[in-house]
């Protein structure tokens, strides 16, 4: 029997709510997240930590809460930023992971409300 994480059916009611508050959350946090990309790729050492902290703070709590659709992408970004290597490529790579991310994120709301 698989109980993916993102089922309704393998929820608890207090796990169904916290995981809606955290999947919204996650929702708005993502215009943060691509305001901090974009300030990283004009050089802004502050906002690479920014979304490092993000990614890091994001990862955490979606494994703790079972979303592991929403933890992957967080994860890759955050393996991404503390490698430090930061060309083009590496921030084109953080927009596709972002974009999975808040597909992860749409799909998992849905999930918690059928």
């Amino acid at each position: 029997m698989n109980h993916e994480a993102g089922s309704p059916h393998s929820r608890s009611k207090l796990q169904q709510v916290l995981g809606g508050r955290f999947v919204e959350r996650i929702h708005n946090e993502l215009s943060v997240m691509r305001a901090q990309l974009r300030a990283a790729r004009e050089g802004d050492a502050s906002a690479a930590e920014q979304l490092l902290q993000f990614a890091h703070r994001i990862g955490g709590a979606a494994a703790m809460l079972g979303f592991a659709q929403i933890g992957e992408p967080v994860r890759s970004i955050e393996r991404i930023l503390r490698a430090g290597v930061l060309s083009p490529a590496v921030w084109v790579e953080i927009e596709h992971h972002l974009q999975q991310l808040q597909t992860a994120v749409g799909d998992a709301g849905e999930n918690l409300i059928t």
